[in-house]
């Protein structure tokens, strides 16, 4: 695993772990707590994908090989997204704007981590020395 995907994850630990103790303060324990959480396992989970998609399509461009069928599976993913936000807010009925902030976790890590990075050589991020 790069150091860039491992300290956006565990900066994305850290910055959800916050998010659930605000969202406990403020709203105390109860479903929108349980949405909020939801949207956060929904987070942690597209960046997952994300990140195993992303490395496959990266390793078969350098290689030389085809990447198209990663790049099908990277809109498949998105079309899964789609259906477990939909199913999400329309089946389980989770509270549609805590679930929001719970996705919106990830996100915001990544551009966090993407300017802590910016500037520094690829092969600084990757082996763990370029420091933010």
């Amino acid at each position: 695993m790069n150091s860039f995907l491992s300290k956006t994850e565990r900066t994305n630990t850290l910055g959800s772990l916050g998010v659930l103790v605000i969202g406990y303060l403020l709203m105390g324990w109860g479903f929108m707590l349980v949405s909020l959480f939801a949207g956060l396992a929904v987070g942690v989970m597209n960046l997952r994908m994300v990140a195993f998609l992303g490395t496959r399509i990266v390793a078969a461009a350098k290689t030389g090989q085809g990447k198209g069928g990663y790049a099908g599976l990277l809109g498949a993913k998105l079309l899964l997204l789609i259906l477990v936000c939909s199913l999400m807010v329309l089946v389980f009925k989770v509270e549609p704007i805590p679930f929001l902030v719970g996705i919106s976790v990830v996100y915001a890590v990544l551009m966090f981590e993407s300017f802590r990075f910016m500037g520094q050589p690829a092969e600084a991020i990757n082996e763990g020395t370029g420091e933010g």
